[in-house]
């Protein structure tokens, strides 16, 4: 792999991260419905870009997804992967990454399928493969459609199969569970069992909620878990009137105990939801909401001046941090990575990264403004801007 630009894989390296976490990478329905035709089977007001970057309406659980190899398309009525090239360019991703003392997990979703393709398990057999409501449709618990029937032991078996074939064939090191607690126990305790016989260092995370919230119950059946917690007692739960412990505020219960707690790695001996400090996934910042530093951001505006209502015309200036943004920014990180239990940090939190709409000919209509949630778009909204990182540089 040849690095021209700048950030890349020497970048991480100078972060001395060990680990880096995909969004989900097994092959996933990237084209939704079109905006807005009264003909579809679901209307589509929502999503005015038709398109899903992020990976989560997994469609085939053994394949690396095609459109982020070389030559890759969002063209509708065009092919991706003909060729097959995604194989080996994943294989040699990891490889890279391993070269460098880098483990690679996945972010990985088997709690339910594509909505918008013609995924083979509803072809199959629905009645199988999915949980059904009392008239037969699909449940959607996920919020995203058509659960997935853990339960059933062919369903079961599928996961399980899907986990090995990663860790055997691509070398994963380990993975990260989408809605984790719509995975039946059963299919829990077979993951990790099959994971660690090929690999006695896999990594086994649940994101613990998903038709209920139970970080305890994956810390007994030995999964590491995201630590929400910590999250919202150190930054707060929303940048509005949520706000933790870096703004001076105790969000919801929180409290000096807990502070203390989230410290000590959350163990269950002190209060807290785990059985070992390992299994405490401590972050502050992931894909989903605002980036920390747009928490941030809004969190410092004065009362009812919220910048997500306002239109950032220059975003150079709108990146950089303040005194008292920089302050915060690294507050939270000096408690976060201070604080026993592995530490995730999502990509730009380092510098306080933005998330801006960019402006394109799509009928967006937010153009300019903070985005919380911007799986749709592959443009300056998600990319990383490495001046920004070199001007917020925290050191």
């Amino acid at each position: 792999i040849h690095e021209k630009q700048k950030g890349g894989l020497s970048y991480l390296e100078n972060l001395g991260i060990n680990a880096v976490e995909l969004l989900p990478a097994q092959d996933f329905g990237n084209i939704e419905i079109s905006y807005k035709d009264s003909s579809t089977w679901i209307y589509n007001n929502w999503n005015p870009y038709e398109r899903n970057h992020w990976g989560y309406m997994t469609s085939y659980f053994f394949a690396p997804e095609s459109y982020y190899a070389a030559g890759g398309t969002m063209e509708r009525g065009k092919y991706n992967g003909e060729d097959g090239r995604q194989v080996n360019e994943f294989k040699q991703m990891v490889k890279t990454f391993h070269d460098k003392d880098i483990a690679v997990i996945m972010d990985v979703v088997y709690n339910h399928v594509s909505q918008y393709d013609n995924n083979s398990f509803k072809y199959i057999d629905k009645f199988y493969y999915f949980r059904l409501d009392d008239d037969c449709s699909l449940k959607s618990v996920s919020g995203c459609g058509n659960d997935f029937r853990t339960e059933r032991p062919m369903a079961r078996r599928m996961i399980v199969e899907s986990v090995k074939h990663w860790i055997k064939e691509y070398h994963v090191d380990g993975f990260r569970f989408d809605l984790a607690k719509l995975i039946d126990w059963q299919t829990c305790d077979e993951i990790i069992q099959e994971a660690l016989k090929i690999n006695p260092n896999a990594i086994i995370i649940a994101e613990p909620w998903g038709g209920g919230y139970d970080p305890d119950g994956f810390s007994d059946h030995h999964w590491a878990a995201w630590n929400d917690q910590i999250r919202n007692g150190v930054k707060g739960q929303n940048p509005h009137d949520g706000h933790g412990f870096i703004f001076g505020k105790w969000q919801g219960d929180n409290n000096v105990e807990s502070m203390q707690r989230y410290i000590m790695g959350s163990l269950r001996q002190c209060g807290g939801q785990f059985n070992k400090i390992e299994h405490s996934i401590n972050y502050l910042e992931s894909h989903d909401d605002n980036t920390m530093g747009d928490f941030i951001r809004i969190g410092l505006r004065r009362k009812g001046e919220t910048k997500e209502e306002k239109v950032v015309n220059d975003i150079d200036k709108h990146n950089r941090l303040t005194p008292m943004q920089l302050k915060l920014n690294k507050l939270a990180a000096l408690f976060l990575l201070t604080s026993q239990g592995p530490a995730m940090l999502h990509e730009g939190q380092e510098f306080a990264r933005s998330k801006v709409i960019a402006e394109t000919d799509i009928p967006d209509g937010k153009f300019g403004k903070i985005d919380h949630n911007s799986y749709e778009k592959d443009d300056e909204t998600n990319w990383l801007n490495y001046d920004h990182a070199a001007m917020n540089k925290l050191s």
